[in-house]
């Protein structure tokens, strides 16, 4: 939350939409990652940590920890079980964190409110389309999704 007023928002989303379209580019076309989360527990604090600051800048917990994990090539149900359970702690502590800064308004309700039916949808079809597709398939859609949002926030 520090980081709000004192990072320019247009240069911190031009870099990051830079990163996302260089990850997702570099992933595509290597197959395999030497990086080896058990080898690394420093370096996976380190990506925990920033991913922490970006929750709390940007809503983007979830951003470096996704791209760690999707490095190492792990079976996508590991994959899945590392960042998503970080996203929801994160999100829960930046939730908490706004809250007693006064930062949710009624504005925010609002906003949640409008947003619910299609959070609601897009979960259920994730949770009913993950079991269909095969390591290859969920590393693949990761990247593209990785790499529309890259070009999402360039354009």
């Amino acid at each position: 939350m520090w980081a709000l007023t004192r990072i320019n928002p247009e240069i911190f989303k031009i870099t990051i939409g830079f990163l996302l379209l260089g990850y997702g580019l570099w992933m595509l076309i290597r197959s395999k990652s030497s990086a080896k989360m058990s080898q690394k527990p420093m370096l996976d604090g380190v990506v925990g940590l920033n991913g922490g600051f970006m929750g709390g800048f940007a809503g983007l917990a979830g951003l470096l920890p996704t791209l760690w994990v999707g490095m190492q090539n792990l079976p996508k149900n590991v994959q899945r079980g590392t960042f998503e359970p970080y996203i929801l702690i994160v999100n829960l502590v930046g939730i908490a964190v706004f809250f007693i800064a006064g930062k949710i308004t009624m504005q925010v309700g609002v906003d949640l409110l409008w947003a619910l039916p299609a959070l609601i949808i897009g979960s259920w079809l994730g949770v009913k389309v993950y079991p269909l597709i095969n390591d290859t398939v969920f590393r693949k859609t990761v990247l593209v999704l990785i790499l529309l949002s890259g070009l999402m926030l360039l354009v």
